[in-house]
């Protein structure tokens, strides 16, 4: 899939800041509906464990 060792490194970067930009907006949503805050939050963990994922290999 990606076997150069920068463009996973870009995309894993990415993926764990995506992944902690959504985590951190789901805090604020949690005071408005607690149902789609959860569902940012498993998204954001999610988008974080792929860019860990993606690093390692």
């Amino acid at each position: 899939m990606l076997r150069k060792q920068s463009t996973r490194r870009f995309w894993s970067v990415l993926f764990i800041l995506l992944g902690a930009t959504l985590i951190f907006l789901s805090t604020d949503i949690f005071n408005h509906s607690g149902l789609s805050g959860w569902i940012l939050v498993v998204l954001g963990v999610a988008i974080e464990l792929a860019g860990i994922t993606i690093k390692h290999k």
